[in-house]
This record gives structure tokens, C-alpha cells and sequence, in this order.
């Protein structure tokens, strides 16, 4: 992975794409079955994903890359199931990111979250307590 600054590009998506991207992984996130630490950033779990929701999953990624340009976005479906793990992860540790963009997406009560500060207890990362 390439060193790009941990920034994103608000103009790179129109205000409606922006709006639809918010939405839809507040919507993705609220679906996570679990969450896992990665050395850069999360995976996050989804069961049984369908061909029409793994289509939007890669949707939502197509958008998300263009105004996250630093973020390394990897879809994951392991063979013989129709589980999928969606990694975000960059150079540089982007976990501190991930946790107050997520929170601020679901907010601090929802199962994900909860699932992250988990992940940080277990490896004594804090978590970042942002206003949702």
C-alpha cells in the first residue's frame, strides 16, 4: 500500500452519492456479525450474503474508495459459503478513523461498536468516542 495521507476528498462524491453512501453503510454496518482487529484496521463479518447484496456491497466500495482514496478496501468470501468479510485497512494504522467514521454512522449503542471496543479491549487499543 502506497503512504496517502489519512484524509478524504468531500468533493469527490455528488451530495446525493454522499447521502446514499451514508445511508447504506449505516444500513451494511448495522448487519455486521462480527468484527475483527486487523494489524492497519477491521474486517467486518456479514452471513450469508446473496448475489444482489454482494453486488451492493462492491457498490458501496466503488463510491467509498473515491472520497477515502487512503483506505485499502478488500471483499473477502471464503470458499464453499456465502459469508463475506469486508476489510478496511490502510499504510498507516487507520483504526482510531474507522472507529469515530463507524460510530458517528451508527452510533455509540449499536452492536458494531460494541463489537469494536471488544476487539480494541483485547489488543489495549482505545477507542475513539466521537459525537454521533
Amino acid at each position: 500500500m502506497s503512504e496517502l495521507p489519512i484524509a478524504c476528498n468531500p468533493n469527490a462524491l455528488t451530495n446525493d452519492q454522499r447521502q446514499w453512501l451514508t445511508t447504506e453503510f449505516r444500513k451494511l454496518f448495522n448487519m455486521t456479525e462480527k468484527v475483527k482487529a486487523l494489524p492497519t484496521g477491521y474486517g467486518f463479518h456479514f452471513k450469508n450474503v446473496d448475489e444482489q447484496q454482494f453486488t451492493h456491497i462492491a457498490k458501496l466500495i466503488a463510491l467509498d474508495r473515491l472520497c477515502c482514496p487512503f483506505i485499502q478496501h478488500e471483499i473477502i468470501q471464503p470458499a464453499g459459503g456465502l459469508d463475506v468479510w469486508l476489510h478496511f485497512s490502510a499504510a498507516k494504522d487507520i483504526k482510531t478513523y474507522l472507529e469515530c467514521d463507524i460510530t458517528q454512522l451508527v452510533g455509540k449503542q449499536a452492536k458494531v461498536i460494541t463489537m469494536m471496543q471488544q476487539q480494541n479491549t483485547e489488543q489495549n487499543h482505545n477507542i475513539c468516542l466521537c459525537s454521533a
